[in-house]
């Protein structure tokens, strides 16, 4: 069976971002898995990638690249994706098999990249950049970047941005723009000396090494809060939201739309957070992005949702509760352990991996370091 021309949206055809070639391949099974995707409340709804596609038969193997095309009504297991691999390293006995992933999905006319490093045959600690109507938002972790470029293939990349500085969210940047010499990067005015010299101004700790990899350095210019980013068919404002990193900020497409959020949202009920983090300011940046009245939540480390606003204001009263609770216990005079205990529930694997760097000692001291803002209501 043939595979059906990309359908014509309201400003033209779509451009194909998937080498056509590869159309016809099986994708691996290999797809984010997060707690998330299997416990979600009953009430989210996910989009599904490329909804009406037609079934195909299984005609070949590609070792490097592979797609999955499937009836409508699948779930997630029935997207149409495209994977592609990077091939085994070597590393030391407990690692057993190293490589990377990257999924490419499409949301009409966005395509979502889910990039990955493989640890035990399964992708661990999973990113996301997108890219639409030529403008691409972060770009990976370096690990994943030749495996980006691969997918990207003959796309045209006319503007690059990023959402913040952290690795996973910046590393395919120098991949992307020595593909694209003429692409414009954009970030926030604090994230301009971490991308000239992210050894330097971001070392990282041993976990980040190994499942993201060190960014080569990179140029962009500085955005400004409100600026509008013109593309072909778009225009993408740009919103600062501070609170995951001081240097986070988000797109919002009015006309369309869409948010794409970075690591803002997370998916799930958050128990602990990272050093340098700022919970309160997370509360008022979803409160901000809930207001300019968004449909699409497209984040960096969640599933797409339909339902952008219930979702934001969701994660803003439930951080805000969490926070009004943690400050009441050390009012009570609770101790920190205490609080984090009753709190944030036991101990989580992460914080073992990350020695502490991502922990609920971390979220509770952040919610006590000062009050609430003003406008985080």
């Amino acid at each position: 069976m043939s595979t059906p021309p990309p359908a014509p949206t309201r400003h033209g055809p779509r451009a194909p971002v998937i080498p056509a070639q590869f159309r016809r391949f099986r994708a691996s099974p290999s797809f984010p898995r997060t707690r998330e995707s299997r416990a979600a409340p009953a009430a989210t709804t996910w989009v599904p990638a490329c909804a009406g596609t037609t079934t195909e038969g299984v005609v070949g193997q590609c070792p490097t690249l592979a797609t999955r095309r499937s009836a409508p009504g699948r779930g997630k297991d029935g997207e149409p994706r495209t994977a592609s691999f990077g091939p085994p390293v070597p590393s030391g006995a407990w690692l057993l098999e190293v490589r990377f992933v990257v999924i490419a999905s499409r949301f009409g006319d966005i395509t979502r990249f889910d990039l990955a490093r493989t640890i035990l045959g399964r992708g661990r600690y999973w990113t996301t950049a997108y890219l639409v109507d030529g403008l691409m938002v972060d770009s990976g972790c370096r690990h994943t970047a030749p495996e980006l470029a691969r997918l990207l293939g003959d796309a045209k990349v006319t503007h690059l941005v990023n959402t913040h500085t952290h690795e996973d969210h910046i590393g395919g940047n120098e991949a992307v723009l020595r593909a694209n010499p003429t692409a414009e990067a954009t970030a926030h005015p604090l994230a301009l000396r971490v991308l000239r010299d992210p050894r330097r101004e971001q070392p990282l700790h041993p976990y980040r090494h190994v499942m993201w990899g060190m960014p080569r350095p990179s140029e962009a210019r500085a955005a400004a809060d409100g600026e509008t980013i013109q593309t072909a068919h778009h225009r993408f404002q740009v919103v600062f939201t501070p609170g995951h990193s001081d240097d986070h900020l988000c797109l919002i497409e009015p006309d369309a739309g869409w948010a794409f959020t970075g690591d803002l949202f997370v998916g799930g009920r958050d128990r602990a957070l990272r050093v340098g983090g700022d919970a309160w300011a997370i509360v008022a940046s979803l409160r901000r992005i809930a207001a300019l009245g968004p449909t699409l939540l497209l984040p960096g480390a969640a599933r797409v949702r339909a339902e952008a606003v219930p979702a934001l204001l969701e994660k803003a009263a439930y951080l805000e509760e969490l926070g009004g609770r943690i400050v009441a216990m050390h009012r009570q005079g609770r101790s920190e352990a205490e609080i984090v205990r009753a709190a944030c529930g036991g101990p989580m694997l992460i914080e073992l991996i990350t020695l502490g760097h991502f922990s609920r000692r971390g979220l509770v001291r952040s919610f006590l370091r000062r009050e609430p803002r003003p406008d985080s209501r």
